[in-house]
């Protein structure tokens, strides 16, 4: 509520060095409706709760991420090594792994951006256009924006494996796997896998694992950091055979789900405490009333 009271004081005059900033005067004169003790205790009480709340949900959604992180680790072999420290037992004596490059299982292509100044291309679209920030280490179902038919511009199939080539080291590295069919810009690497020997979740999942292996890559006597279309092509995956793939992928996908299970629950908490602010205090207009 005082954020609002504070943003009434802060002009364009108002900078320093850039930044946006508000004197001292100003800081002190922001009024705050203050109830009794008591009924301040109640509200500070009931937040401290909830905070402890969001908290140890917060704790639980972290375990689950370095859970999976440390598992993946165990699943996938280590760099230069072509067996796991663990695996499922049906599959301990299925021998080594075969090492490949992402170039010996998939086509591999990139996308474009239709040019803006035609609206043709993107009013009405229903093809989804992934972007970087689209990406989201997992299966897409939704983009931000979509492209018409107009645009001509290639769709991939469900099953493709989408790779962030550039955007800054937050993109870069970053993930998807179509769940629908659609198009990409000129940032991403498209994997078209031979879905007969490989598993697109598999290989999702393995490039999750070594996204520090692309941030390496990225940052390499480069000016801006980058990927290109050959440091895709000749980076390196481990593959079992597909059956093993599969347990290996559904394995990790349960977790994945779980995590979003919890993280959806850690959203609904943190909503819920704003709510919940915004009824136990009073707006600028009832303060001033």
């Amino acid at each position: 509520m005082h954020g609002k009271q504070l943003t009434k004081h802060i002009t364009s005059s108002a900078r320093s060095n850039g930044l946006l900033n508000i004197s001292k005067a100003n800081f002190y004169s922001v009024k705050i409706p203050t109830p009794n003790l008591a009924e301040q205790q109640k509200i500070a009480d009931c937040l401290s709760s909830l905070d402890e709340l969001i908290a140890a949900q917060a704790r639980k959604v972290d375990a689950l991420k370095t859970h999976k992180k440390g598992l993946m680790q165990q699943l996938f072999p280590r760099e230069g090594e072509t067996q796991p420290r663990f695996r499922f037992p049906e599959f301990q004596s299925a021998g080594e792994w075969e090492c490949k490059t992402l170039k010996d299982i998939a086509k591999i292509t990139s996308g474009s951006t239709p040019s803006r100044s035609n609206p043709e291309f993107f009013i009405g679209g229903t093809i989804p256009w992934v972007k970087t920030t689209d990406l989201n280490n997992s299966f897409i179902v939704e983009t931000e924006e979509k492209v018409t038919f107009k645009a001509k511009i290639r769709i991939n199939p469900v099953g493709s494996v989408l790779i962030a080539m550039y955007g800054g080291f937050n993109q870069i590295g970053r993930t998807g796997c179509l769940s629908v069919p659609a198009a990409t810009n000129q940032a991403i690497s498209v994997l078209a896998l031979d879905q007969q020997s490989v598993m697109p979740a598999y290989v999702l999942a393995w490039l999750n694992a070594k996204v520090e292996v692309w941030k390496r890559i990225a940052s390499s006597s480069r000016k801006d950091p980058n990927i290109t279309g050959s440091d895709v092509a000749s980076f390196t995956i481990v593959l079992p055979e597909l059956a093993e793939q599969q347990r290996i992928a559904a394995c990790l996908s349960s977790l994945d789900d779980l995590i979003a299970v919890e993280t959806q629950k850690l959203e609904a908490l943190t909503t819920h405490k704003k709510g919940l602010m915004q009824q136990l205090f009073p707006s600028p207009e009832d303060a001033a009333a």
